[in-house]
Protein backbone atom coordinates (compact mmCIF):
# COMPACT_ATOMS: atom_id res chain seq x y z
CA UNK A 1 0.00 0.00 0.00
CA UNK A 2 1.47 3.31 -1.10
CA UNK A 3 1.71 6.14 1.44
CA UNK A 4 3.51 9.46 1.20
CA UNK A 5 5.07 9.96 4.61
CA UNK A 6 6.04 13.55 3.82
CA UNK A 7 2.34 14.46 3.62
CA UNK A 8 1.33 12.70 6.83
CA UNK A 9 -0.42 14.62 9.60
CA UNK A 10 -0.11 13.84 13.29
CA UNK A 11 -2.95 14.61 15.71
CA UNK A 12 -2.85 14.10 19.47
CA UNK A 13 -5.87 12.39 21.02
CA UNK A 14 -5.87 13.33 24.72
CA UNK A 15 -7.42 11.45 27.59
CA UNK A 16 -10.34 12.95 29.48
CA UNK A 17 -11.58 12.89 33.03
CA UNK A 18 -15.05 13.78 34.26
CA UNK A 19 -14.82 16.34 37.05
CA UNK A 20 -18.58 16.10 37.49
CA UNK A 21 -20.98 13.48 36.17
CA UNK A 22 -24.66 13.56 37.08
CA UNK A 23 -26.81 10.78 35.62
CA UNK A 24 -30.51 11.13 34.96
CA UNK A 25 -33.41 9.04 33.79
CA UNK A 26 -33.18 6.40 31.08
CA UNK A 27 -34.73 7.70 27.86
CA UNK A 28 -36.94 5.73 25.44
CA UNK A 29 -34.07 5.82 22.93
CA UNK A 30 -32.02 3.72 25.33
CA UNK A 31 -29.59 6.25 26.77
CA UNK A 32 -29.41 8.11 30.08
CA UNK A 33 -29.51 11.87 30.27
CA UNK A 34 -26.32 13.21 31.80
CA UNK A 35 -24.82 16.49 32.89
CA UNK A 36 -21.04 16.40 32.88
CA UNK A 37 -17.94 18.54 32.88
CA UNK A 38 -15.02 16.83 31.21
CA UNK A 39 -11.43 18.00 31.11
CA UNK A 40 -8.76 16.86 28.69
CA UNK A 41 -5.36 15.75 29.96
CA UNK A 42 -1.93 15.92 28.32
CA UNK A 43 -1.59 12.11 28.23
CA UNK A 44 -2.67 11.03 24.77
CA UNK A 45 -2.79 8.59 21.90
CA UNK A 46 -1.35 9.70 18.57
CA UNK A 47 -3.28 9.49 15.31
CA UNK A 48 -1.41 9.64 12.00
CA UNK A 49 -3.24 10.35 8.74
CA UNK A 50 -1.35 9.70 5.50
CA UNK A 51 -2.40 9.63 1.83
CA UNK A 52 -2.90 6.18 0.40
CA UNK A 53 -4.54 4.30 -2.44
CA UNK A 54 -7.25 2.97 -0.11
CA UNK A 55 -8.62 3.65 3.35
CA UNK A 56 -6.94 1.54 6.02
CA UNK A 57 -6.32 1.34 9.75
CA UNK A 58 -3.26 0.10 11.62
CA UNK A 59 -3.00 -0.05 15.40
CA UNK A 60 0.31 -0.05 17.26
CA UNK A 61 1.73 0.86 20.62
CA UNK A 62 1.54 -0.42 24.21
CA UNK A 63 -2.26 -0.75 24.23
CA UNK A 64 -2.79 -2.03 20.69
CA UNK A 65 -3.35 -5.64 21.75
CA UNK A 66 -6.97 -6.70 21.52
CA UNK A 67 -8.20 -3.40 20.09
CA UNK A 68 -10.50 -3.95 17.09
CA UNK A 69 -8.87 -2.68 13.90
CA UNK A 70 -11.79 -3.30 11.56
CA UNK A 71 -14.99 -1.47 10.75
CA UNK A 72 -16.04 -1.49 14.42
CA UNK A 73 -13.16 0.82 15.33
CA UNK A 74 -14.48 4.29 16.07
CA UNK A 75 -11.55 6.01 14.33
CA UNK A 76 -12.32 4.22 11.08
CA UNK A 77 -16.00 5.04 11.49
CA UNK A 78 -15.01 8.71 11.86
CA UNK A 79 -13.04 8.53 8.61
CA UNK A 80 -15.98 6.96 6.78
CA UNK A 81 -18.46 9.48 8.18
CA UNK A 82 -16.30 12.50 7.35
CA UNK A 83 -15.51 11.24 3.84
CA UNK A 84 -19.18 10.61 3.07
CA UNK A 85 -20.11 14.11 4.23
CA UNK A 86 -17.19 16.20 2.95
CA UNK A 87 -15.00 14.02 0.76
CA UNK A 88 -11.34 13.17 1.17
CA UNK A 89 -8.46 15.65 1.30
CA UNK A 90 -7.53 17.06 -2.10
CA UNK A 91 -5.35 14.66 -4.06
CA UNK A 92 -5.90 11.76 -1.64
CA UNK A 93 -7.52 8.60 -3.02
CA UNK A 94 -7.61 7.06 0.44
CA UNK A 95 -6.47 7.71 3.99
CA UNK A 96 -4.11 5.43 5.89
CA UNK A 97 -4.84 5.80 9.59
CA UNK A 98 -2.33 4.73 12.21
CA UNK A 99 -3.37 4.74 15.87
CA UNK A 100 -0.49 4.72 18.32
CA UNK A 101 -2.23 3.57 21.49
CA UNK A 102 -0.55 5.03 24.56
CA UNK A 103 -3.76 5.09 26.62
CA UNK A 104 -5.64 2.15 28.13
CA UNK A 105 -8.99 1.58 26.46
CA UNK A 106 -12.26 0.71 28.22
CA UNK A 107 -10.87 2.50 31.27
CA UNK A 108 -13.09 5.60 31.36
CA UNK A 109 -10.47 7.91 29.82
CA UNK A 110 -12.31 8.21 26.50
CA UNK A 111 -9.39 7.02 24.38
CA UNK A 112 -11.52 5.52 21.60
CA UNK A 113 -13.74 8.59 21.42
CA UNK A 114 -10.67 10.83 21.46
CA UNK A 115 -9.12 8.88 18.58
CA UNK A 116 -12.31 9.42 16.57
CA UNK A 117 -12.32 13.13 17.40
CA UNK A 118 -8.66 13.36 16.37
CA UNK A 119 -9.49 11.82 12.99
CA UNK A 120 -12.19 14.44 12.44
CA UNK A 121 -9.81 17.23 13.45
CA UNK A 122 -7.05 15.90 11.21
CA UNK A 123 -9.31 15.60 8.19
CA UNK A 124 -10.72 19.09 8.74
CA UNK A 125 -7.16 20.43 8.97
CA UNK A 126 -6.28 18.77 5.66
CA UNK A 127 -9.39 20.22 4.04
CA UNK A 128 -8.27 23.72 4.96
CA UNK A 129 -10.59 26.73 4.51
CA UNK A 130 -12.94 24.65 2.36
CA UNK A 131 -13.44 22.21 5.20
CA UNK A 132 -16.42 21.87 7.54
CA UNK A 133 -17.26 24.36 10.27
CA UNK A 134 -16.93 23.50 13.94
CA UNK A 135 -20.70 23.06 14.17
CA UNK A 136 -20.67 20.64 11.24
CA UNK A 137 -17.85 18.67 12.86
CA UNK A 138 -19.77 18.56 16.14
CA UNK A 139 -22.79 17.12 14.32
CA UNK A 140 -20.59 14.33 12.94
CA UNK A 141 -19.01 13.79 16.34
CA UNK A 142 -22.44 13.37 17.96
CA UNK A 143 -23.23 10.58 15.49
CA UNK A 144 -20.11 8.73 16.61
CA UNK A 145 -20.67 8.77 20.37
CA UNK A 146 -21.59 10.77 23.45
CA UNK A 147 -18.01 11.69 24.41
CA UNK A 148 -16.76 12.52 20.92
CA UNK A 149 -18.12 16.11 20.72
CA UNK A 150 -16.51 17.13 24.02
CA UNK A 151 -13.22 15.57 22.99
CA UNK A 152 -13.46 17.35 19.64
CA UNK A 153 -13.55 20.68 21.49
CA UNK A 154 -10.94 19.81 24.13
CA UNK A 155 -10.10 21.76 27.27
CA UNK A 156 -12.90 22.09 29.81
CA UNK A 157 -16.31 21.24 28.36
CA UNK A 158 -19.86 21.00 29.66
CA UNK A 159 -21.96 18.22 28.15
CA UNK A 160 -25.73 17.76 28.42
CA UNK A 161 -28.29 15.48 26.77
CA UNK A 162 -26.44 12.19 26.46
CA UNK A 163 -23.23 14.24 26.65
CA UNK A 164 -23.25 15.41 23.03
CA UNK A 165 -24.71 18.90 23.62
CA UNK A 166 -21.47 20.66 24.44
CA UNK A 167 -20.15 24.09 25.18
CA UNK A 168 -16.61 25.15 26.11
CA UNK A 169 -15.84 26.50 29.57
CA UNK A 170 -12.96 28.62 30.76
CA UNK A 171 -10.25 26.12 31.73
CA UNK A 172 -8.64 25.75 35.15
CA UNK A 173 -4.88 26.08 35.70
CA UNK A 174 -2.76 23.28 34.17
CA UNK A 175 -2.64 21.26 37.37
CA UNK A 176 -0.80 17.94 37.62
CA UNK A 177 -3.00 14.89 37.04
CA UNK A 178 -2.38 11.22 37.76
CA UNK A 179 -4.29 8.71 35.65
CA UNK A 180 -4.53 5.19 37.06
CA UNK A 181 -5.79 2.09 35.26
CA UNK A 182 -5.99 -0.88 37.65
CA UNK A 183 -5.65 -4.33 36.06
CA UNK A 184 -9.41 -4.90 35.78
CA UNK A 185 -11.89 -4.70 32.93
CA UNK A 186 -15.39 -3.29 33.12
CA UNK A 187 -17.86 -2.28 30.42
CA UNK A 188 -19.85 0.92 30.52
CA UNK A 189 -23.01 -1.13 29.89
CA UNK A 190 -22.45 -3.13 33.08
CA UNK A 191 -22.01 0.05 35.09
CA UNK A 192 -25.09 1.79 33.71
CA UNK A 193 -27.19 -1.36 34.20
CA UNK A 194 -26.27 -1.47 37.90
CA UNK A 195 -26.86 2.26 38.25
CA UNK A 196 -30.27 1.93 36.59
CA UNK A 197 -31.30 -0.92 38.88
CA UNK A 198 -30.36 1.01 42.02
CA UNK A 199 -31.13 4.63 41.20
CA UNK A 200 -32.91 4.82 37.85
CA UNK A 201 -36.54 4.70 39.01
CA UNK A 202 -36.16 7.92 41.01
CA UNK A 203 -33.77 9.77 38.69
CA UNK A 204 -34.84 13.12 37.28
CA UNK A 205 -33.13 15.76 35.16
CA UNK A 206 -29.42 15.72 36.07
CA UNK A 207 -28.91 19.46 35.62
CA UNK A 208 -31.70 20.13 38.13
CA UNK A 209 -29.70 18.48 40.90
CA UNK A 210 -28.45 20.85 43.58
CA UNK A 211 -25.08 19.08 43.59
CA UNK A 212 -24.64 19.86 39.89
CA UNK A 213 -25.86 23.42 40.19
CA UNK A 214 -23.49 24.17 43.07
CA UNK A 215 -20.57 22.71 41.14
CA UNK A 216 -21.37 24.78 38.05
CA UNK A 217 -21.75 27.99 40.06
CA UNK A 218 -18.15 27.64 41.28
CA UNK A 219 -16.89 26.68 37.80
CA UNK A 220 -18.46 29.78 36.29
CA UNK A 221 -16.89 31.91 39.02
CA UNK A 222 -13.50 30.30 38.30
CA UNK A 223 -13.23 29.63 42.02
CA UNK A 224 -11.12 26.53 41.56
CA UNK A 225 -10.19 26.04 45.21
CA UNK A 226 -13.94 25.70 45.83
CA UNK A 227 -14.55 23.54 42.75
CA UNK A 228 -12.24 20.65 43.59
CA UNK A 229 -14.01 19.47 46.78
CA UNK A 230 -17.28 19.45 44.82
CA UNK A 231 -16.16 17.01 42.10
CA UNK A 232 -18.44 13.96 41.92
CA UNK A 233 -19.37 11.00 39.76
CA UNK A 234 -22.79 9.38 40.10
CA UNK A 235 -21.45 6.17 38.56
CA UNK A 236 -18.79 5.60 41.21
CA UNK A 237 -20.99 3.54 43.59
CA UNK A 238 -21.96 1.22 40.73
CA UNK A 239 -18.33 0.84 39.66
CA UNK A 240 -17.22 0.04 43.21
CA UNK A 241 -19.99 -2.51 43.70
CA UNK A 242 -18.93 -4.32 40.53
CA UNK A 243 -15.22 -4.11 41.37
CA UNK A 244 -14.54 -4.29 45.12
CA UNK A 245 -10.85 -4.76 44.27
CA UNK A 246 -10.84 -1.10 43.22
CA UNK A 247 -11.21 0.05 46.84
CA UNK A 248 -7.50 -0.18 47.81
CA UNK A 249 -6.60 2.10 44.90
CA UNK A 250 -9.24 4.64 45.88
CA UNK A 251 -8.12 4.42 49.50
CA UNK A 252 -4.56 5.25 48.43
CA UNK A 253 -5.75 8.30 46.49
CA UNK A 254 -7.95 9.40 49.39
CA UNK A 255 -5.06 9.22 51.85
CA UNK A 256 -2.80 11.39 49.70
CA UNK A 257 -2.79 15.18 49.61
CA UNK A 258 -4.92 15.56 46.50
CA UNK A 259 -7.28 18.30 45.38
CA UNK A 260 -9.78 15.85 43.88
CA UNK A 261 -9.90 12.17 42.98
CA UNK A 262 -12.36 9.58 41.80
CA UNK A 263 -13.50 7.21 39.10
CA UNK A 264 -12.99 8.40 35.53
CA UNK A 265 -16.26 8.19 33.60
CA UNK A 266 -17.68 4.68 33.87
CA UNK A 267 -14.34 3.36 35.12
CA UNK A 268 -12.49 1.39 36.10
CA UNK A 269 -9.80 4.03 35.56
CA UNK A 270 -9.16 6.59 38.29
CA UNK A 271 -7.77 10.10 38.44
CA UNK A 272 -6.25 12.41 41.01
CA UNK A 273 -5.60 16.16 40.77
CA UNK A 274 -2.70 17.57 42.74
CA UNK A 275 -0.94 20.89 43.19
CA UNK A 276 2.61 19.55 43.00
CA UNK A 277 4.17 17.66 40.11
CA UNK A 278 6.69 15.82 42.29
CA UNK A 279 3.88 14.57 44.54
CA UNK A 280 2.00 13.42 41.44
CA UNK A 281 5.03 11.41 40.36
CA UNK A 282 5.31 9.74 43.75
CA UNK A 283 1.62 8.88 43.75
CA UNK A 284 1.86 7.34 40.29
CA UNK A 285 4.83 5.26 41.42
CA UNK A 286 2.91 3.95 44.42
CA UNK A 287 -0.06 2.89 42.31
CA UNK A 288 2.27 1.14 39.86
CA UNK A 289 3.63 -0.85 42.79
CA UNK A 290 0.07 -2.09 43.31
CA UNK A 291 -0.04 -3.45 39.77
CA UNK A 292 -1.75 -0.55 38.01
CA UNK A 293 -0.79 1.43 34.94
CA UNK A 294 -0.26 5.00 36.12
CA UNK A 295 1.10 8.11 34.42
CA UNK A 296 1.30 11.81 35.23
CA UNK A 297 0.15 14.63 33.02
CA UNK A 298 -1.60 17.95 33.39
CA UNK A 299 -4.93 19.55 32.59
CA UNK A 300 -5.04 21.03 29.10
CA UNK A 301 -6.49 24.43 28.16
CA UNK A 302 -7.35 23.12 24.69
CA UNK A 303 -5.98 21.17 21.74
CA UNK A 304 -2.63 21.44 20.07
CA UNK A 305 -3.28 21.86 16.34
CA UNK A 306 -2.56 18.98 13.98
CA UNK A 307 0.95 19.06 12.56
CA UNK A 308 2.54 17.83 9.38
CA UNK A 309 5.36 15.38 9.91
CA UNK A 310 8.02 13.47 8.04
CA UNK A 311 8.25 9.77 8.56
CA UNK A 312 5.78 7.63 10.46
Amino acid sequence: MLTRAEDAVRVLAPAKINLALAVGALQPEGYHRVATVMATVSLSDQVILAPSEDDSLAVEGPFAKGLPAGEDNLALKALRLFSDAFGRPQGWDGVALTLHKELPWEAGFGSGSSDAAAVLRGLAFLKGPQGPSTDELLDLAAELGSDVPGLLLGGLVEGLGRGEKVRPLKPPPPLPVVLVAPPFRLSARQVYDVWEERYGPRAGEPQDRREWQTFMEEVRRQSWEDVWPLCFNDLEPAVRSLLPDLDPYLALLENETVLAFGVAGSGPGLYALLEDGAAAGRLAARTRQMGAWAQTGQLLPGHRPPERRRGR
